[in-house]
């Protein structure tokens, strides 16, 4: 019994690979300028096409042991095509031409192969008429191919001459030809090696025609490739075919095609077939990897939005996928560090445009978007795929400025389901947020947090920012809520975003000890705090005890914070008294308006300590009337009351310009003074007395005297009473 299971097992596992390979169907049509071989495989896989001068080779190198040519001359003639030939392998067929043709071969999906043959003849043609000969090898390899880069002269044909001879110039046609030829071929080693087709084994080496002729053509050394210069891969049509002059977009900018983003036709209609299909074909005949299988599984895999998975099966293939693996990358959800080929493309008028949006990185500027062509091909997908993709789609296009195109996708979301999720909810409320909707907004966050989904901690991290921003206290509640979400997802990505949003709550909930604390455990290099934010919530909300309890000892780092949250802070401990401890704060430098206001704050803390000389050199070079008002306390405070006047005066300040002249003992200026006790003062100094009325006698001469005795005591009284001397004890008082 044992044996017969073996054998049962053996003989299976030998069938496995058999039962994917069969014949392949070879049909044809005429089109007018170019005819048509439909070429039906009995399974998706790659292909190789090899160019040789009158005719080319298919082969495939996987899944078919041979060709049915019985079909192929009931719909053409041989009016281009001579005849289709098996080659000399079974999975090979020769295409003669019967023209100077070219050909082109394209890979319409689901097995299908079409390979088409035109009557105007291409730059390989004129290879062909130099003598260049493609050396066909058996099934290579494309996976991994080291091909040195030195390029012997080619074999030239009896009557041409060499291109490094002198005698080309005689013949311009030949010349040009050569010339056009050499061109191309750099072109695509250049291309291949870019996309790691090809590994140079050495540098090209530098040969000069005039040290160097050129060597006989049967001298010549045949290139060491294990592919031949004429051969075409799958993957480089495919990657050929995805490039077009896309003359529709909004720059002319060369797209990728649509073929390089049909997600929607690379998964089977059942994920697990699908996946047992791939996965059984993913090793062939002694264990070797079978590399379009496992493009076909990181396929599969991103139809149903498995990115990482995707990788997996993406590392298994040695030739780099950057496009897909952008695309498993979006899927899952993630940002992509480096859009690569997708840069620029958001442009174009293709699948491209949706992909290069989903691939922008946050925070990016307004930038060209053919926002239609994304909404288009967004539609296109599968629902499975729009219902994840969408939100995010939605928020890049409102955070790029096209308000419309995101409305659009949301609504496409609606339609699909009887309620938003989580997802949608926060997309709109983002959408609302920057349309100015910000209550809206707030309330589609509180119904995501309500929810307790996995964006209920992004949500309520967003509604406290904006109610932050919105100058509305923050609950306890609220708070206690999102130092709750905050540890849950302390090993998470969002952690530092989390515990940012638990500092913002507490400081707006007034509890700053508990704000700092959190703020203070958050590591430098976060990304996502914004420390300003809490110091100028202490400096709003907190009473003048909080205010002082936190940040005296915190001074060293509130002069490191911006130079507005600094000077706000300064000018808060100097309105308290604490100038010494201002000063401390507003140590650093800045610039601007800024800048300016920092120097006043330190000429008016040098002003409180007593300090006139420093006063005034913090505002020299500066002019207004604020800088004014402190140049003239400066100066009175130094004893130069004349110019402190004059200052004061200019500034129509005219009690302390009053003031400053009665200490000057400027009695011409004072005796003009709106204040009458001043002005009585001055008019006495100066010896102004009231005009006498009455008769003349000795009697009306005293009676006058004592009359204006009796008004200088009352004007002594009134002027000690306003303009008291410390010290002097004052009527009523012991």
């Amino acid at each position: 019994m044992t044996r017969f299971l073996a054998c049962l097992l053996l003989i299976a596992g030998l069938a496995a690979p058999m039962a994917w390979a069969a014949q392949a169907t070879v049909r044809s049509g005429d089109h007018g300028d170019f005819t048509r071989l439909v070429i039906h495989l009995p399974r998706p896989g790659e292909w190789v096409l090899e160019e040789r001068p009158g005719a080319a080779v298919l082969r495939i190198p996987e899944g078919v042991t041979g060709f049915d040519l019985s079909e192929v001359f009931t719909r053409i003639d041989r009016s281009r095509i001579r005849d289709v030939v098996p080659g000399a392998l079974p999975s090979e067929i020769v295409v003669e031409f019967a023209c100077d043709c070219a050909v082109r071969v394209e890979d319409q999906g689901g097995g299908m192969l079409v390979l088409d043959v035109f009557g105007e003849p291409k730059i390989s043609e004129v290879l062909g008429h130099q003598g260049r000969e493609s050396n066909a090898t058996p099934e290579p390899d494309v996976t991994a191919t080291d091909l040195p880069l030195f390029l012997p002269h080619p074999t030239a044909p009896p009557g041409v001459p060499d291109r490094l001879d002198a005698n080309v110039q005689q013949n311009a046609e030949i010349g040009e030809a050569v010339k056009a030829a050499e061109q191309r071929l750099l072109e695509h080693l250049g291309r291949a090696a870019a996309r790691g087709v090809l590994q140079p084994a050495q540098r090209l080496p530098t040969r000069d025609p005039a040290l160097q002729p050129a060597e006989p053509a049967s001298a010549a050394k045949p290139v060491d490739s294990s592919i031949p210069l004429g051969v075409l891969t799958g993957t480089d049509a495919a990657i050929d075919a995805h490039m077009r002059v896309n003359g529709e977009g909004l720059n002319d900018t060369t797209c990728l095609d649509d073929v390089a983003f049909a997600i929607a036709g690379w998964g089977a209609e059942d994920f697990n077939t699908g996946l047992a299909n791939w996965r059984s074909q993913l090793y062939g005949e002694f264990d070797r990897l079978r590399p379009e299988a496992a493009l076909g599984l990181a396929r599969h895999y991103l139809h149903y939005g498995f990115g990482a998975e995707a990788r997996g099966s993406l590392a298994l293939h040695e030739v780099s996928q950057p496009v897909l693996t952008i695309l498993s990358h979006i899927v899952d959800g993630g940002t992509v560090a480096e859009a690569g080929p997708l840069t620029g493309q958001a442009v174009c008028d293709g699948a491209v445009a949706l992909w290069a949006v989903l691939a922008l990185p946050d925070g990016m500027d307004r930038q060209d978007v053919d926002d239609k062509a994304v909404v288009r091909h967004f539609a296109a997908l599968p629902d499975h795929l729009r219902q994840r993709l969408g939100p995010m789609l939605a928020r890049r296009l409102m955070a790029l400025g096209y308000r419309d195109a995101a409305e659009t996708v949301l609504r496409r979301l609606d339609l699909a389901r009887e309620e938003q999720d989580a997802d949608s909810k926060m997309a709109s409320a983002d959408i609302s947020a920057r349309s100015g909707a910000v209550d809206r907004a707030q309330d589609r966050r509180k119904e995501v947090v309500a929810k307790n989904t996995t964006q209920s901690p992004e949500a309520l991290a967003e509604l406290i920012v904006a109610e932050i921003a919105a100058g509305r206290p923050i609950t306890p509640e609220t708070a206690d809520l999102a130092a709750a979400f905050a540890f849950e997802h302390r090993k998470s990505d969002a952690a530092d975003r989390l515990a940012w949003a638990e500092s913002l709550a507490r400081a707006g909930a007034g509890q700053f000890g508990d704000a700092f604390a959190v703020l203070e455990a958050l590591p430098d290099d976060n990304g996502v705090a914004r420390p300003e934010t809490i110091y100028d919530l202490l400096h709003d909300r907190a009473s003048d005890e909080v205010f002082l309890t936190q940040i005296f000892p915190r001074l060293e780092t509130a002069a490191s914070l911006s130079a507005r949250t600094a000077n706000r802070l300064a000018a808060r401990l100097g309105t308290l008294g604490f100038h010494q401890q201002a000063v401390l704060v507003l140590r650093g430098g800045a610039t601007g308006s800024a800048g300016r206001e920092r120097r006043l704050l330190r000429a008016g803390n040098a002003l409180a300590r007593g300090q006139s000389r420093q006063a005034e050199a913090e505002i020299l070079g500066l002019s207004g009337r604020d800088v004014d008002a402190l140049r003239a306390q400066a100066r009175d405070m130094a004893g130069n009351h004349a110019v402190a006047a004059r200052i004061y005066a200019a500034l129509e300040v005219q009690d302390k310009a009053a003031h400053a002249a009665f200490l000057a003992e400027d009695w011409g200026t004072l005796a003009n003074a709106e204040d009458p006790v001043l002005a009585g003062i001055a008019r006495l100094k100066t010896g102004a007395r009231d005009p006498e009325t009455g008769p003349e006698g000795v009697l009306t001469r005293n009676r006058t005297l004592l009359d204006q005795s009796a008004a200088m005591r009352a004007m002594l009284d009134r002027l000690l009473s306003s303009y008291p001397v410390e010290g002097v004890l004052q009527d009523g008082q012991e």
